[in-house]
Order: C-alpha cells, then sequence, then structure tokens
C-alpha cells in the first residue's frame, strides 16, 4: 500500500496499520481492492459529491436557513442528482426515516420550481408522497426487539446496512405486490449475509406476501376513475395527495409559531409560501380556509393587524367566500373598523352564511354601543337557529353590557346545561358571577374550567384576574406569571401582570411592563391605555393626558380612553372639560355606569351635591360600580358636615364589599375622614396595608399624627418622586409638619389639608 501526502509529490509506501493514523479518528474509510490512484479519486470525487448532496438537501429543507443559501442549495444539487448514485445515496438516507415536523418541504419545492430543476423538484415530491409510508415503515423497523439482533449495537449496524443498501427505501418505494422481490434481493445482498441472524431479520421486518386474487383485481369503476385521471391533464388536475395535506399543515404550524413568537416578517414569508404553493396543488377553498385559520390564530395572541392582512388575502383569492367575508368582518372589529365590518358582515350573509354573519353583525353592534339593537339581533338569530351556541352566549354578553347581570346569569346557566362543554358559555358565567360580586363563586367556577380545559387562556386569565378582585394579589401575579410562561404572546395576560405590579404600588415596574408589551403590541388599546392609568398614578398627568388622547385618535370607538381622558382631565382640575367628556360618552352610552359614577365625582368637586345625588345609583350595591357610585354618596356626607353618616358608609364598604380595589378606596375614604377629626390611630387602621399615592400620603399624616416618624417618612420617601401637583403640595406641608427636622410648623391650615385630601381620594 501507499499515500498520497500534499507535502510529496511521489506516493509513501505505508501500511495497513498506519491507517488510523493517516486519517485520525474517522470511522468511514472505505477499501477499495485492486484499485488505482484514478479510480480511487473517482471514488472520492463521489463520495465528496454524495456527502455533499446530502448536507444540501438538509440545507434545503431548513426552514431556519439562510435564503440565498437555499438557493444555492437548489442550483448545486440539481447538477448532483444528475448523477444516479448520487440520487442513490441521497434518497437511501431520506428515505429511512419521517421529516422532522420543522422540515419546509413547501419552501423546497417552490425554490426548486422557480428554478426549474426538475430533478429536484421530483425528488421532493415524491418524498413528500411517502412520508406516511416511510413514518409506517420505520415504526415497524423500530418495533423489531433488540434481541433479535443479538442486542441493540448489533441492531444499530444492521440498520445502518438497510439504509445504505437501499433496501429501506425500496421497501418504502415497492408496492404490496412487489415486496417479495424486495426480500428476495435482501436475502442474497451479501452486506445482510456477514450479519448474524440476517435471515430471520429480514422476514421479522418484511414478512413475504402470499398471492392473492384480490390484490390483482381492480373493480370497473376503479378502472373508469383512473381512465377519467389520465384524461385529465396535469395543469388542470390539483395534486390533492395526502403529501400535499401534511406540507400546508407542517407550513401552517411554522406560521402560528412564528406569530406567537412575534416574528411578523418570518410569518410574512411563509405566508407567501403557503398561498403559493396551496394555490397551484388544491382549491381556492382550501387555501382560504387555511388563511382564515392563521387569522384566527393571530387573533388570538392579539396580532390583530396581521389577522386583517391574512383574511383580506382570503377574500381576495375566494370573494365569494361568506366564511372569509364574515372573518374579515371580525379583523376589521379588532381594529375599530366598525362600519367596514358591517359590510364586510352584510357581503357574507349575501354569500349565503347566514348564521355567522348575522352573529357577527350583533358583535359589531354591541362594540358601538347599540346595545338594544344588538340584543335583538342575538335574539332572531337564537329564534331562527336555536342550537347556536354563539349567538346564546352573545345574547347573554349583550344582557350583561346592558347590567341586566341576573338575566345574563340564567342564560348562561342554560346554555351552560345545553352545552356543558362549551368554554365560552362557563367563562361567560363566571364573568357574570363577578360582576355580580359573587367572587368566591366565580372563582370556584374558574378553578372547574381551568381544571377541565387546563390550556385555555382565557379560563387562566379570569382566574387571575378574581384573585386580584379579591385582593390576594400575590397569587394574581404567580397566576399572570405562569400564563405568561407559557402563553408568552398572550397580551392579555402581560397587561394583567402590569395591572397586578400596579395595585401592588410597584408603579415604576408596571410602567415597565406596560411599555414593553406597547412595543411588542402597538395596536392594543388595552395596553396603550394601561400605560396612560400608571402615568397617572405616577402624578405624570401631562403625559397621562397624552396618551390617552392619542388612544381617543386611533381607537375612536375605544370607550376606556375617553373615560381615561376625563378622568385624567378631573385630577388635573379642568373639571368643566371633565363634565364635558363625560356627558358625551353618556349621550352615546346612555348605560354606562363607569360614566355617570365619574360624572357624580365631578359634580360633586363643583360642590353640585344635589345633581350628584340624582344620579348616583339608590338601590344596595352589587357591582363594582354600583360599590364606587356608595363610595361617592359617603364623600359627599363628608363634605356636607354629615360625618356621622360619611363613616358608616365607608365602615360598610370597608367590610362588606367584595371587590379589594373598592375596599381600598373605602379605606382611604375612612381615613381621610378619621384625619379630619385628628383621629390619627383610626386613620391608620383604616389604610391597613394597601399602596398607592393617595394611601401613602394618607399614611404621612396619620403615622405623623402619631409621632412615628420612621413610618411617615417610609411612605414620603416611597411617593417622593410623585409629579401629581397636589400630592406634591401635600407632601411639601406633611413634611414640615411631622418629618423633616424642626417639624411642627404647619404652612397650611388644617381644612387646607382636608380639602387636598379629599379631592386625591375623589379623584382616585
Amino acid at each position: 500500500m501507499s499515500s498520497l501526502h500534499l507535502d510529496s509529490p511521489q506516493p509513501i509506501p505505508t501500511s495497513k496499520a498506519d491507517i488510523p493514523y493517516l486519517f485520525a479518528d474517522a470511522t468511514d474509510v472505505v477499501e477499495l481492492p485492486e484499485t488505482t490512484v484514478e479510480k480511487a479519486g473517482a471514488a472520492l470525487d463521489l463520495s465528496w459529491r454524495q456527502d455533499r448532496a446530502l448536507h444540501l438537501i438538509l440545507i434545503l429543507l431548513d426552514r431556519e436557513a439562510d435564503d440565498e443559501a437555499r438557493r444555492i442549495a437548489v442550483e448545486c444539487l440539481e447538477e448532483f442528482l444528475a448523477d444516479s448514485e448520487v440520487s442513490a445515496f441521497v434518497c437511501n438516507r431520506l428515505y429511512s426515516a419521517p421529516l422532522p415536523d420543522s422540515a419546509d418541504m413547501v419552501g423546497a419545492l417552490l425554490l426548486a420550481e422557480s428554478a426549474s430543476a426538475s430533478r429536484l423538484d421530483a425528488l421532493l415530491e415524491d418524498l413528500g408522497e411517502s412520508q406516511a409510508e416511510i413514518c409506517r415503515r420505520r415504526r415497524e423497523w423500530d418495533a423489531l426487539a433488540a434481541d433479535l439482533f443479538d442486542g441493540p449495537q448489533a441492531k444499530l449496524g444492521f440498520g445502518y446496512v438497510a439504509v445504505t443498501s437501499g433496501t429501506f427505501r425500496r421497501v418504502v418505494q415497492s408496492e404490496p405486490g412487489q415486496i417479495n422481490s424486495v426480500l428476495v434481493e435482501g436475502l442474497a445482498d451479501r452486506r445482510f449475509q456477514r450479519l448474524a441472524n440476517f435471515r430471520n431479520v429480514l422476514t421479522s421486518w418484511i414478512p413475504p406476501v402470499r398471492a392473492d386474487r384480490k390484490l390483482a383485481q381492480r373493480s370497473e369503476e376503479e378502472e373508469e376513475d383512473d381512465r377519467s385521471y389520465a384524461r385529465t391533464s396535469d395543469a388542470a388536475r390539483p395534486k390533492r395527495s395526502h403529501a400535499v395535506f401534511e406540507n400546508v399543515k407542517k407550513q401552517k404550524e411554522a406560521i402560528k409559531q412564528a406569530i406567537s413568537e412575534g416574528r411578523t416578517a418570518q410569518a410574512a414569508k411563509y405566508v407567501d409560501d403557503l398561498v403559493a404553493y396551496q394555490l397551484k396543488r388544491s382549491e381556492r377553498e382550501d387555501t382560504a380556509k387555511s388563511l382564515c385559520d392563521l387569522a384566527m390564530h393571530a387573533k388570538s395572541v392579539g396580532a390583530h393587524e396581521l389577522q386583517l392582512k391574512l383574511v383580506e388575502l382570503a377574500t381576495k383569492i375566494l370573494p365569494s367566500d361568506g366564511w372569509s367575508q364574515a372573518q374579515l368582518g371580525d379583523a376589521l372589529l379588532c381594529v375599530g373598523r366598525f362600519s367596514e365590518a358591517l359590510d364586510a358582515h352584510r357581503t357574507a350573509l349575501e354569500c349565503g352564511n347566514v348564521e355567522v354573519a348575522r352573529n357577527g353583525r350583533a358583535e359589531v353592534l354591541k362594540a358601538l354601543g347599540r346595545l338594544d339593537e344588538a340584543l335583538r339581533e342575538y335574539e332572531e338569530v337564537v329564534r331562527d337557529f336555536p342550537h347556536n351556541v354563539v349567538a346564546r352566549n352573545g345574547r347573554a354578553e349583550v344582557l350583561k353590557a346592558l347590567g341586566r347581570l341576573d338575566e345574563a346569569l340564567r342564560e348562561y346557566e342554560e346554555v351552560v346545561s345545553d352545552f356543558p362543554q362549551d368554554v365560552v358559555a362557563r367563562t361567560g358565567r363566571a364573568e357574570v358571577l363577578k360582576a355580580l360580586g359573587r367572587l368566591d363563586e366565580a372563582l370556584r367556577e374558574y378553578e372547574e374550567v381551568v381544571r377541565d380545559f387546563p390550556q385555555d387562556v382565557v379560563a387562566r386569565n379570569g382566574r387571575a384576574e378574581v384573585l386580584k378582585a379579591l385582593g390576594r394579589l400575590d397569587e394574581a401575579l404567580r397566576e399572570y406569571e405562569e400564563v405568561v410562561r407559557d402563553f408568552p404572546h398572550n397580551v392579555v395576560a402581560r397587561t394583567g401582570r402590569a395591572e397586578v405590579l400596579k395595585a401592588q404600588g410597584r408603579l415604576d415596574e408596571a410602567l415597565r411592563e406596560y411599555e414593553e408589551v406597547v412595543r411588542d403590541f402597538p395596536h392594543d388599546v388595552i395596553a396603550r391605555n394601561g400605560r396612560a392609568e400608571v402615568l397617572k398614578a405616577l402624578g405624570r398627568l401631562d403625559e397621562a393626558l397624552r396618551e390617552y388622547e392619542e388612544a381617543v385618535r386611533d381607537f375612536p370607538h375605544d370607550l376606556v380612553a375617553p373615560h381615561g381622558r376625563a378622568e385624567v382631565l378631573k385630577a388635573m382640575g379642568r373639571l368643566d372639560e371633565a363634565l364635558r367628556e363625560y356627558r358625551e360618552i353618556l349621550s352615546q352610552f346612555p348605560n354606562d355606569s363607569y360614566s355617570r359614577n365619574g360624572m357624580a365625582s365631578v359634580l360633586v368637586l363643583l360642590a353640585r351635591y344635589y345633581e350628584a345625588l340624582e344620579i348616583l345609583p339608590q338601590e344596595e350595591p352589587r357591582t363594582v360600580d354600583d360599590w364606587i357610585g356608595y363610595h361617592i354618596r359617603g364623600m359627599i356626607s363628608l363634605k356636607t358636615g354629615d360625618a356621622s353618616s360619611a363613616i358608616d358608609i365607608f365602615w360598610h364598604g370597608l367590610h362588606k364589599s367584595p371587590w379589594h380595589e373598592t375596599r381600598a378606596g373605602f379605606g382611604r375614604a375612612l381615613a381621610v375622614a378619621r384625619l379630619r377629626r385628628s383621629e390619627f390611630p383610626a386613620a391608620a387602621e383604616a389604610l391597613g396595608g394597601e399602596r398607592s399615592p393617595v394611601s401613602d400620603v394618607l399614611r404621612i399624616h396619620a403615622f405623623g399624627g402619631l409621632g412615628e416618624i420612621q413610618e411617615a417618612g417610609a411612605a414620603l420617601e416611597r411617593i417622593k418622586t410623585n409629579r401629581h401637583p397636589t400630592v406634591a403640595a401635600l407632601l411639601q406641608e406633611l413634611a414640615t409638619r411631622y418629618v423633616v427636622p424642626g417639624r411642627g410648623e404647619a404652612l397650611r391650615s388644617d381644612e387646607w389639608v382636608f380639602e387636598r385630601e379629599f379631592e386625591l381620594e375623589l379623584t382616585a
């Protein structure tokens, strides 16, 4: 033997024992008996081309690979595959195990087609068609017991021969009547004959097939189908094979993952590939359905702009499809384009999708605040389609929006009775229980739904929200964090987490959280409003007002943004403007109890107490808005000199309201009343452990009055950077009285302090 070296012009004599050193630790050394340098060079060249071709096809099938690299791979592969030995080498390996779910067959085929790489295109098409059979044959191989081979290592060695010899591929590609020939070839192959127990292994894996006349005979109908198929041109005949279905399914999963991870550009590219692939190989209806399915996923993670683009593309491909038109209406609703949404649902109705279109129209009417019309629409759908669960749930939701909570609860309970597995009805029932203040029942309901539907993100967010409402803030935060961990792009969970941080008094963290959500979901109005609300809590009123005004401009039909704008105007002392804002909202949404309470609080600040009392609820409070109205009644009593009645109201609310947030408000109001009487211990007790800028102002006053300077100083430290002008003025006064060296001097009167503390609580 001899070896060739780069640094030597002549072959160097060597022995077989030198091979492990010459090739380091190579395990795939090939021996060529009685060869020449020329033949060895040709063998090396073939081996190199086989190896490169295999690597290149793996690059081509890699969804994450660079686009330019994949295009170059196509060009090289088309050249390599012209050699039958290279093609066989690659196929022997590709047909030995199913492709992973991450393989991008759709993109690979499109790249091959665009480059007119006919050899590669044919290979990929056949490989795709064979995936089900490859999977079946691989399962059969894996199921063979290791002791049949004399151990696991021997099974690996046998499998290597089955792949490299092409036997595995022939098993996959053979028709039932040809399998005996594959078995005979394997039994005669010397590569198998060198292996222990090869005959039993091959006959166990490739059992011989007995001749069966049924396999040879075909019905007249099958023959006619084949003749009809043959008469259809390739251009006119869509390829509706299982391979197309599997490729589309994998492509859609990749798109959904990209959407969920916020990789919008990649998602858009994958969508383009999917549409190009599916339009060529299946019906237009199938492509439209795929796009609508992807749009629904985009909606579920809050990617509403992408949702809209997907359904717009679906309706462009298939304008007459009622389902696509209805999905367009839903997407337009999600981005606040209500009149266009109504037009889309009208088109869906004309296309024959009656139930979905009418439900969609009702949902838009509800969003527009036209609740009576929405209720009539849902009731007509329920009358015409009594088993339509979407319409029945929609009717219940409108009843809830109208404040008819008992009716809404009965409606949901009837739906749950008729459709016990409908998660929307069960979460809807939990929401009504929460709205009624039956928080423990609502929590049990959500826990049962989460138990039965552990992956339902709405139920898990709902449970966290009830925990927050109960004041179990640490548990609520953990719940939201678990949802964010499992659904990192769920915008509701992320805004919920920010809200709990705000409720815990961790305002800087809450603001950072909201800013990250707004960055990731710039079209989410909840995040935009939440950021504005935290800015308001931090006393950054000018910024909060700008934020709300931008939200009102960008989301003209959102009700929360004008509420927030009015609240900031009220906090800034621009009371006439705030009053006009609330009146404008109530002119469009007369059932909006939040705005009635807001307007009442402005009237109180304007000393128009009788007008405020006229619009506040009179009955025993049940809902959260009822309790806020009850709180305002107590504030009116306090301001008009009836402190005893005010204290009774505040004490009742502090101990009877089921909502942590309103209980905190009653505690602060009770502290204001006690401080006016200089009842410092009672004021400190009323505040409890609640953390907010207003409660810390009152805490400075209460603990300062008690002489507990350390507690007062800690509260001052927490809010010393708050920019709210009233907070800043009170901090200066209270610090001078109780905290700073040489304390004791009052710059303002006690009445001035009471007025400012009263205003702060009423605007909180």
